[in-house]
């Protein structure tokens, strides 16, 4: 699923290479533009999907040094408020777990 994860970024870069690579053909950049978006669309859906049924998708691009967040936003207030230390304790096991 981490490749899922990943199309939301390279559809529309493939599509702009492809775009350049038509720039005389109107109507074939039109197409390559209609096929991106409808991509994107169906791959927003289906990782909409796949986050409600298994929970968050974390596509690690390399290694570094993960600082958890110290600020939350709350929303209900529209706050940054700090982040409660034993949130920050969980988001710290669940980074240390999927590094291993």
């Amino acid at each position: 699923m981490t490749a899922l994860a990943t199309l939301p970024v390279v559809i529309p870069l493939a599509a702009a290479a492809l775009a350049l690579l038509a720039s005389r053909r109107l109507v074939v950049q039109r197409i390559i533009g209609i096929l991106a978006a409808t991509a994107s669309a169906a791959v927003a859906i289906a990782l909409v999907v796949v986050v409600d049924s298994d929970g968050a998708i974390v596509v690690s691009t390399g290694y570094y040094d993960f600082k958890p967040p110290e600020f939350v936003l709350d929303e209900s207030e529209r706050k940054i408020l700090p982040m409660p230390e034993e949130k920050r304790i969980v988001v710290q096991q669940y980074v240390e777990q999927e590094q291993t």
